[in-house]
């Protein structure tokens, strides 16, 4: 009978143990997805911006440059080449409130562009883009590791010299690899992306004061793929919309031959994704502040920047820089 008393007892020990050890499993596993809810939105918001922000850098520069706006001298400005190959690279640091998470990116793209007229521009760009985020969900540290190349369509249409209208279209293919606790697995995705923008200009005394209003949207697809402990992870879609309102304030210089153009701006930022509260990003209204300094020597473009993002309405601050040069041919 105390034979059989300590068999019944070993057989409930045994199935209690395998399940508190499927209940962890399960546990380590629904970390990675919200590891992976929480950053990957950010990590498409990342790559958009960049993107958009690049290429929009360089649509102004080709369409608006020697606009009687600036107080350039028209007889003095020659008619501009063509073609023009440009590069540009952009970085981004994520402090988050919550010490569970840090982030960071890094942007670079490389174009060419041809004037179809004096009043369109149209281009393509290759970029590559990575993001990474350390994170401690459920007192288990994990890592989200992005790494992807774009292909981008612009273009810009100056419509009058007040008013310049911009826009890309994308797609854009990511290797991810997704590491919480005993769970890893890796898995790629494909992003379809496309934004507009409009930017007006006005000069107030020696100021140019150009109000801008952009949006843009994002459709991910993740594959679905099998994780280190051979579990199935279903396809992941997601949609991710940004919008922007706001304002820059430039003061045109001149010596010599060098044109420079510092600057200051201000915008408010909202945000929109169907993920759900485990997105880092979420449906929110922030600001954004940056300021630079556009300059050309000889034939030579280049634009300098930096500025914080996420002021007043997200879980965490992003402090983020950029570099362009473009040579026109």
């Amino acid at each position: 009978m105390k034979t059989l008393a300590q068999a019944v007892l070993i057989g409930i020990g045994s199935v209690c143990l395998a399940l508190a050890a499927t209940s962890a499993s399960a546990q380590v596993l629904d970390s990675a997805f919200t590891v992976q809810e929480a950053t990957d939105t950010l990590a498409v918001f990342h790559q958009v911006v960049a993107v958009q922000t690049l290429t929009t850098g360089q649509t102004r520069q080709r369409l608006t440059d020697g606009l009687a706006v600036w107080g350039d001298d028209a007889a003095e400005v020659e008619a501009a080449p063509r073609w023009s190959a440009w590069g540009g690279a952009s970085g981004a640091l994520y402090d988050f409130d919550d010490e569970d998470f840090d982030g960071r990116g890094f942007s670079a793209l490389a174009g060419i562009d041809h004037l179809l007229s004096d009043d369109f521009v149209l281009g393509f760009a290759i970029g590559y883009d990575r993001t990474a985020f350390e994170t401690r969900l459920l007192d288990t540290p994990g890592d989200f590791d992005g790494q992807s190349y774009t292909f981008n369509f612009y273009g810009g249409w100056l419509a009058s010299e007040a008013v310049l209208v911009d826009g890309f279209l994308s797609y854009t293919r990511t290797n991810l690899d997704i590491d919480q606790g005993t769970a890893a697995g890796d898995t790629t995705s494909d992003r379809a992306s496309g934004g507009v923008g409009v930017t007006l200009s006005h000069a107030v005394g020696p100021l140019v004061v150009q109000p801008r209003i952009s949006a843009a949207i994002a459709f991910d697809s993740q594959i679905t793929y099998f994780d280190s402990n051979g579990n199935d992870i279903e396809n992941e879609r997601s949609a991710l919309f940004r919008g922007t309102g706001g304002a820059r304030i430039t003061y045109p210089l001149s010596f010599g031959d060098m044109r420079l153009r510092p600057w200051a701006e201000a915008a408010i930022e909202g945000t929109l994704d169907d993920v759900g509260d485990a997105a880092l990003l979420g449906d929110t209204f922030s600001g954004r502040f940056g300021g630079g300094m556009d300059f050309k020597i000889s034939d030579w473009a280049i634009s300098l920047s930096g500025g914080v993002a996420g002021i007043g309405g997200r879980d965490f601050t992003e402090f983020g820089g950029r570099l362009q040069i473009a040579y026109p041919f």
